[in-house]
């Protein structure tokens, strides 16, 4: 009789062990199908159809341009020898929508009739063009054409001047894409052509860039008005025909024949800075604070002395300089604890205030009922972070997240210990560090030469005086330099107002070593968010005096208002002298005139953080005393990376080529822990006006409110 349950228990196991074999190959089926359906999709959403240039730098086809975009924070640098120009090429892709791009033009063997002479070498043009994307074609999944309308060369001499609306259709079944425009000036009439890649999608990697290339041109060689250079006024076809391959997803090589007469070729070298992330990681940065774990209370066993030991060492190991630590008691009996604090290191408040977080919840001690910490920069307090007892302890036991800890501990204006508080620790600010580092200054179209510069090294001291006063010494050696056969006066269109700015080139031809800056400054940090600095000494190479500015800039907003006055003094070529007077060119002559350099501007500043743009608005007399106002817009990336561009209208009479001219530029500003193991505060920047000219000039003043209080809040 006990033989049943066995025979029963294994024919149950048997017909359990058949399905499951038979439906092991179904799952086994369905699975590998929703993991293929899975991967198909990732590789729809983040296939994107190459995007190549034209011989111009631009997305196009050879000379034309097309409606595709590069992703977001692309920069692009190339080169093309397109008979009869060699051309150098900058592109950059601040928003998803716009692109920027600059172009240098040589004419091949065609001489300046006042510069070549000189030493200028071939004639040359440099221009400016933008193209705004009215729909993209990635947004539609390729199905619907993008559109975009531009113009080439609209600043400058505008010779190759176009304006233009092109569509492009993307056809990623065929391997190909579809251009047709119209177009008005250079791009006269109707305009197109096809990209098409043979072997996008073949096994050989080696394969998969080639592009092939042809296009209709509608520019007019045969006009002199249209075609500036003598040797490309004649053409034996409107098609151009070329190919194009894309090296490692990093370089563009073309070769194309135009005109029907000549072969052209460019190559150009592409990178996405918008999502780099630096060269090095960041293997010297301390972990955020784990252990020890020390929250004793205050008393025998963990006096005061020793709390406070314990609080500097563990933030100075987190890149935190801890400057006074204080205790305050308060009338019902409730402790709290003050700390005073300055970031040497990290350039993101994110990250400040997650370390913050990992050390007053690991070292507070459990009978303190509040922490208070001040971050202050550059002597005066910037922000405050209040943390409550109950909390800290909530975070530490892993029972609030960081995101539940910021909104329960915000950041606020900076607070100050009443007057029951007494000090525990206190130290000084550090009063002097040192750095060098190199100096480099570039100069487009002089006279004497297409490309100036001086390169040579900076060294700068830096500290504080009496724990109160900042002061900066900065001194430089142009060591290579090819400035020396510059002049300091337009050849072509000198300035007619004072120079205040135009002949800086003078200033940068001492074979010896010279003090840039010399200064002394005093922020203030008043209440509710009303910010005041004093500074005087040297400024810059320039210009020396005393400033004063005021800011309001209140915590956890998007904007700031600002004001300054600077009264300078003109400096001597060499030395620390001054000027009593400064040149003013009637048309070539020099004269000299009293003229006492001052600004007093106001200013707007507004933060944009959902396009991640910010605007500033300066206004009121600059140093040449033109009244009138700057417009910058800048464009900054998560990385750090910022682009800028400026405009300046003035009343200043200022003449070039023959029209008003008002100052504008482009700028740019890059960190420099891209290059190191260990996050660093520091950025190196670089600036360019299209004109070296007096109009709208600002001189510096010292260490500005605004950036200094943007460092720490960023």
């Amino acid at each position: 009789m006990r033989i049943w349950p066995l025979l029963l228990t294994l024919l149950f196991a048997s017909s359990v062990s058949a399905d499951c074999s038979c439906a092991a190959p179904q799952f086994t089926c369905d699975l590998i199908q929703d993991l293929h359906t899975v991967s198909e999709i990732d590789r729809c959403l983040c296939e994107r159809f190459p995007v190549t240039v034209n011989h111009f730098g631009f997305p196009g086809l050879i000379v034309t341009p097309s409606a595709r975009m590069f992703d977001n924070g692309m920069v692009s640098i190339g080169y093309s020898h397109h008979p009869p120009y060699r051309n150098t090429n900058m592109l950059v892709q601040p928003l998803e929508r716009l692109e920027l791009s600059l172009n240098y033009r040589i004419f091949k063997d065609m001489d300046d009739v006042i510069l070549t002479p000189m030493g200028f070498g071939d004639f040359s043009d440099k221009g400016a063009n933008w193209k705004f994307a009215i729909t993209l074609p990635e947004h539609s999944d390729y199905k619907l054409p993008g559109i975009a309308v531009g113009m080439e060369d609209f600043i400058g001499t505008r010779g190759f001047k176009s304006i233009y609306a092109v569509a492009t259709q993307v056809l990623p079944q065929l391997n190909a894409e579809l251009t047709l425009g119209w177009g008005q000036d250079r791009l006269g009439g109707f305009f197109g052509g096809v990209n098409f890649m043979p072997f996008r999608t073949s096994c050989y990697p080696y394969l998969q860039g080639l592009t092939l290339t042809g296009e209709y041109d509608p520019i007019n060689y045969e006009d002199p008005h249209i075609e500036h250079h003598p040797d490309g006024r004649t053409r034996s076809s409107m098609y151009n025909w070329g190919a194009k391959y894309r090296l490692c997803d990093l370089m563009d090589f073309s070769v194309a024949y135009i005109r029907g007469e000549e072969w052209a070729w460019s190559t150009s070298v592409f990178y996405n800075f918008g999502d780099f992330k630096g060269f090095l990681p960041k293997t010297e940065d301390a972990l955020r604070y784990r252990a020890p774990i020390n929250v004793e209370p205050i008393g025998v066993r963990r006096p005061e002395s020793v709390m406070a030991q314990d609080l500097v060492y563990a933030f100075r190991e987190q890149g935190f300089n801890v400057l006074e630590v204080d205790l305050e008691y308060g009338d019902c009996g409730e402790r709290q604890l003050w700390l005073r604090i300055s970031n040497d290191r990290y350039r993101y408040e994110e990250c400040i205030r997650l370390r913050l977080y990992s050390l007053v919840s690991r070292l507070t001690p459990s009978d303190i009922d509040c922490v208070t910490v001040n971050l202050e920069a550059s002597g005066m307090g910037v922000q405050a972070y209040h943390f409550r007892r109950e909390f800290l302890e909530r975070y530490r036991h892993c029972q609030l997240s960081d995101c539940e800890l910021a909104i329960l501990s915000p950041m606020t204006e900076e607070a100050c210990p009443g007057c029951n508080a007494y000090p525990v620790f206190y130290q000084c600010r550090p009063g002097f560090s040192w750095s060098l580092a190199p100096r480099w200054r570039t100069f487009f179209g002089s006279a004497s030469g297409k490309f100036k510069y001086s390169l040579g090294p900076t060294l700068g001291l830096r500290g504080t005086l009496w724990d109160y006063l900042d002061y900066k010494i900065q001194v430089t050696h142009d060591a290579l330099s090819n400035l020396k056969d510059c002049r300091d006066v337009d050849a072509l269109n000198p300035s007619q107002i004072p120079n205040v700015r135009s002949d800086v080139v003078g200033y940068y031809q001492n074979d010896e070593p010279y003090v840039e800056e010399l200064y002394i400054q005093r922020n203030w940090s008043c209440a509710n968010g009303v910010y005041g600095r004093l500074a005087a000494g040297y400024f810059e190479l320039m210009y020396g005096g005393v400033a004063a500015e005021l800011l309001y800039y209140p915590v956890c907003t998007d904007w700031a208002v600002g004001a300054e006055l600077g009264l300078f003094q003109k400096r001597e070529r060499s030395g620390l002298g001054f000027l009593d007077k400064i040149r003013q060119l009637d048309r070539y002559q020099p004269t000299y005139v009293e003229h006492f350099p001052w600004q007093g501007l106001v200013y707007f500043y507004y933060d944009c953080k959902a396009l991640e743009m910010d605007f500033k608005i300066t206004a009121g007399s600059f140093l040449a005393h033109d009244v009138g106002a700057r417009f910058e817009v800048s464009r900054y990336f998560a990385n750090g990376l910022r682009l800028s561009l400026w405009y300046t209208y003035t009343d200043a009479n200022d003449v070039l080529n023959g029209a008003r001219y008002y100052d504008k530029g482009v700028s740019f500003t890059m960190p420099l822990d891209f290059f190191r193991r260990c996050s660093t505060k520091d950025y190196w920047g670089y600036g360019m006006s299209a004109w070296l000219r007096d109009v709208g000039q600002q001189a510096r003043s010292g260490d500005r409110l605004l950036p200094i209080l943007q460092a720490e809040r960023y």
